[in-house]
C-alpha cells in the first residue's frame, strides 16, 4: 500500500504539465442577452424593492447571472462540471475549486442590452501542496455590452487532491456522486413528510391524488 508521499509523487509524476499548457491561448465565446428575470429574482432574493428596467445599470457583480454553462447531460463530468478537455485543460486531479478572481469594471452594464463574453487561458501551473499537486488555471473574461467592453474579469481555478477523502476516478469517483444523487433524488420524492407539517403534506398527497399522480 502506497504511503501518502509516495502518492503524492505518483500524482505529481503523471502530470504531463506541458500537454496541459498547450490550452494556454484558447479561447471560448458566448453572447446572452441581459433580461429582465434572474435580475428580478436576485432582486428578490436579496429583499430589494429597486428591481432594474430596461436601460437601468446592472449592480456589480451581478453579471454573473448570465453566461450560465449549458451542457447536455453527457458532457459533464463527474464532479459536476464540464468535462475537460475542451475549452478547460483536461487536468486529471478530482478535486476542481475556485479558488478566486479579481474584476476590473470599466464600465456599466445596462439591462437589456446584447452581452459578449471573450474568455482566454492565460495561464496553468503546478505547484506541490500538502495533500498532492495542485494545478491552477487562470482564466480571463471580457464582458461586453452592445459592443463596449465593460468587464474584465480573472479567474483562478484550482485542480487537486486530498488523499483518503473521496476515492479517485479509478476508484469509482463517477459512480461515488452518482449514487449520492440517486440518493438525493429519492429523498426529495419520498421524504416530503420531513420538510412538511403533517397538514402540508396530507394537502399535497391529495393534490396529487386529484391530478392523477
Amino acid at each position: 500500500m502506497q504511503s501518502i508521499k509516495e502518492k503524492q509523487d505518483t500524482d505529481l509524476m503523471s502530470l504531463d504539465i506541458e500537454h496541459l499548457r498547450g490550452w494556454v491561448g484558447r479561447t471560448e465565446a458566448m453572447d446572452d442577452l441581459a433580461t429582465l428575470a434572474p435580475l428580478r429574482g436576485l432582486t428578490a432574493t436579496l429583499d430589494r424593492d429597486d428591481p432594474p428596467r430596461v436601460g437601468d445599470a446592472i449592480p456589480p457583480c451581478w453579471h454573473w447571472l448570465y453566461f450560465l454553462p449549458m451542457h447536455r447531460q453527457s458532457g459533464i463530468g463527474p464532479d459536476g462540471h464540464p468535462r475537460r478537455g475542451g475549452f478547460l485543460p483536461p487536468v486529471p486531479l478530482p478535486r476542481r475549486m475556485w479558488a478566486g478572481s479579481q474584476i476590473e469594471f470599466r464600465a456599466p452594464l445596462l439591462a437589456g442590452q446584447s452581452l459578449s463574453r471573450l474568455s482566454r487561458i492565460d495561464d496553468v501551473r503546478v505547484k506541490e501542496g500538502r495533500s498532492g499537486p495542485l494545478v491552477f488555471v487562470n482564466v480571463q473574461h471580457e464582458i461586453r455590452g452592445d459592443g463596449d467592453l465593460a468587464i474584465v474579469e480573472r479567474q483562478w481555478e484550482k485542480h487537486g487532491t486530498l488523499a483518503d477523502t473521496l476515492p479517485s476516478d479509478e476508484e469509482g469517483y463517477g459512480n461515488y456522486w452518482n449514487s449520492r444523487l440517486a440518493a438525493f433524488k429519492a429523498a426529495v420524492a419520498t421524504e416530503a413528510r420531513e420538510i412538511l407539517t403533517a397538514e402540508q403534506f396530507e394537502n399535497l398527497k391529495t393534490t396529487l391524488a386529484a391530478r392523477g399522480k
